[in-house]
């Protein structure tokens, strides 16, 4: 039943709290190898992305000199605001803000994902997006991370065994300009073989992986997920309250550690009566796996 009562409700959007001021554009005054140069801003330490005969880049000329002596030299033909050739583009070099907006959008996901890797999270590709996926290496099988403030603390696992397999929990993330700047969270649960007390080799078939998320996963509730995602959050921001995504060894993205909040101007008579560790306890999700299902 349906009561005219506002509830504060948790997306799955990351706020960008604090972006760089000036974006640069580089070019080569003479000659250059241009396949060499994409392969360098394919790798390139910090996201580059090449348009026309350069490419736009976040970092100072003295990192560019740095980073691409090996091909050629590369200096500054314009620098721009970043939210004026996000909204209007520019003139020199011409591109529509469209295009500009795309190619800065990559190197916030890109920024993203290296910082994922940095912290040696579990790189896979699903179908349209690439996942990150805590490990061993950052969560011991079974442990709880606490997230939350001090008086509210709470904590949710992040990796564990049911049916005699491993989830390892994990997200998605894209950037987003419109209705603000902000990365959309999409949860990812990834499946491994057990071996020991410990995660074996990732089935690799995604039919298994499809079939697992639907029926280990399936008691996992809107506070199981909700949890899950604000442990996997603290685990990537600690105590700060952002995720810093670097952008060039000078300056950085900020996001908002925690999601962005919105009321709803109703809600249901069902009160909210789970206990905070709910998630942890349900049948279909920690080790008393239904075999059945995974026929």
């Amino acid at each position: 039943q349906i009561e005219e009562s506002p509830e504060v409700l948790t997306s799955s959007w990351l706020r960008i709290a604090h972006v760089p001021e000036c974006i640069r554009y580089y070019h080569p005054p003479g000659a250059i190898n241009h396949m060499l140069m994409h392969e360098f801003c394919k790798n390139s330490l910090f996201p580059a992305e090449i348009y026309q005969r350069g490419f736009f880049s976040f970092a100072m000329p003295d990192e560019i000199e740095s980073h691409f002596a090996s091909i050629g030299k590369f200096v500054v033909h314009s620098e721009h605001n970043l939210l004026e050739i996000l909204e209007e583009g520019s003139k020199s070099p011409s591109i529509y803000s469209r295009e500009a907006q795309n190619l800065v959008l990559s190197m916030f996901r890109k920024s993203w994902e290296r910082l994922c890797r940095t912290i040696g999270l579990y790189e896979y590709p699903f179908s349209m997006q690439t996942g990150f996926h805590v490990t061993s290496d950052q969560v011991a099988l079974g442990k709880k991370i606490p997230w939350g403030p001090q008086e509210h603390r709470r904590s949710s696992m992040l990796r564990n065994a049911a049916g005699g397999k491993v989830w390892q929990y994990g997200v998605s993330a894209t950037p987003f300009l419109w209705p603000f700047p902000h990365f959309k969270i999409k949860a990812r649960v990834l499946f491994a073989e057990r071996a020991g007390i410990e995660a074996g080799k990732i089935f690799d078939d995604t039919d298994k992986q499809h079939r697992f998320r639907r029926s280990i996963c399936k008691g996992w509730r809107n506070k199981a997920w909700h949890g899950r995602l604000m442990a996997f959050l603290e685990l990537l921001s600690g105590t700060s309250p952002y995720i810093e995504l670097p952008l060039a060894g000078s300056c950085s993205l900020s996001l908002d550690a925690n999601p962005v909040s919105v009321i709803s101007p109703i809600t249901t008579v069902l009160p909210d009566t789970m206990p905070e560790e709910a998630e942890e306890q349900d049948a279909s999700t920690l080790g008393n796996f239904d075999a059945e299902e995974d026929e």
